[in-house]
């Protein structure tokens, strides 16, 4: 387990698919004003594209259970490349399918309603550029992601570092030492310390 922040951005609002595409411009023009790597174009996205897809679950007949994949029926992706070691965020909303096909059967999905976005993005990698960039990329993560309240999208943040909702910084830099000493003793090597110690 890796230093992850995990989030779902949802809204049972009767919006229409432009209606979605605007909020993914916009969100994405606040993106590309931060201080980010890099953010990609909007992209409208269906069954084929291979992002943004949820699973259900099927209760085990022989063995463990099952995940069915299901890929979204419609949506507005982009991606934000938040600094190096730090995984991209991946953001917009998503159409699904009310129900799935599986062995004959239709099975509800539970997220046919409204648009909706399940994601993570690990951002303990960036530790090995040291603290400052590591306390950047995570900070930056949170502030492109809460701007959607502001877009009236509801979001919901579990974030592994406790940074979030109560912003302690020590909390966060704590965790992270914590977890690069369990990859480090797993490794064999002594624990790596972040290059700056200050603290925000």
């Amino acid at each position: 387990m890796a230093l992850t922040l995990h989030y779902t951005l949802s809204t049972r609002s009767p919006l229409s698919d432009d209606a979605v595409a605007d909020l993914a411009a916009r969100a994405r023009t606040f993106a590309a004003e931060a201080e980010v790597e890099s953010v990609s174009r909007p992209e409208r996205v269906g069954p084929d594209t291979p992002l943004a897809h949820e699973w259900v679950v099927v209760p085990p007949v022989r063995g463990g259970a099952t995940h069915i994949n299901v890929p979204p029926a419609a949506g507005h992706l982009f991606t934000v490349t938040v600094g190096q070691g730090c995984e991209p965020l991946l953001l917009g909303l998503c159409r699904y399918p009310a129900v799935v096909r599986h062995r004959g059967r239709d099975l509800p999905t539970k997220v046919g309603n409204g648009w909706r976005l399940r994601q993570s993005c690990q951002t303990q990698g960036a530790g090995l550029w040291g603290w400052d960039h590591f306390f950047h990329c995570h900070l930056t993560a949170i502030q492109i992601l809460t701007h959607w309240r502001e877009l009236g999208v509801p979001i919901r943040i579990r974030d592994e570092g406790g940074y979030w909702p109560r912003h302690s910084v020590l909390t966060l830099r704590r965790n992270l030492l914590r977890l690069n000493g369990i990859f480090a003793a797993v490794a064999g090597a002594p624990a790596p310390e972040p290059a700056s110690t200050s603290v925000r």
